[in-house]
């Protein structure tokens, strides 16, 4: 009889056995990554050089080296170096890494409901750059700006780290030469 009384009002009869199907908006987890592996893959032949600068608040500045010394269709190997840019004495050699470009892109993996992106363009050593910043708020209060120049897939031109207003690291590509 109820079933008849639900048909002729013409509701569903999915709502006889139990409460109306919702439909659930997805939620994203990750905010979308700036790159694709095969971005990166393309734009970081073997032979490409990134030189960056990076500033802290307690400490000299050093500068680092990355060179892609092999490139395959699945990863890469970097060998990396710490130096004094003043002077050009090395602090360490930090040898190589073999990395999956999947793995590089993963590296831009941040909680989507952490993250604002937005259009932006940088001036800086590499010169004008149309770029994606990506503002991450930590659950610590710091804010993590990553700057990732459009037609330059791989790491972030910048990246500044700000505690309580106050700019506490920054790293700055200031060399990149594709191989």
């Amino acid at each position: 009889m109820l079933a008849a009384l639900w048909f002729a009002l013409g509701l569903p009869c999915t709502a006889i056995a139990g409460p109306p199907l919702v439909a659930v908006e997805a939620v994203a987890v990750h905010a979308p990554r700036p790159f694709t592996p095969e971005q990166i893959r393309d734009a970081m032949p073997a032979g490409t050089r990134i030189s960056l600068r990076i500033e802290t608040d307690a400490q000299e500045p050093i500068a680092e080296r990355w060179t892609v010394i092999e490139a395959t269709p699945d990863g890469c190997t970097i060998a990396s170096v710490t130096y004094a840019p003043t002077s050009g004495a090395l602090i360490e050699d930090e040898s190589t890494q073999t990395s999956a470009w999947a793995e590089l892109a993963e590296h831009a993996t941040f909680p989507a409901a952490d993250t604002s992106i937005t259009e932006s363009s940088f001036d800086g050593p590499l010169g004008r750059h149309a770029t994606r910043e990506y503002r991450v708020r930590h659950a610590d209060g710091e804010l993590w700006i990553y700057r990732f120049a459009l037609e330059l897939p791989g790491p972030p031109v910048e990246l500044v780290v700000e505690r309580e207003g106050k700019v506490t690291f920054r790293m700055t590509q200031v060399l990149r030469q594709r191989g």
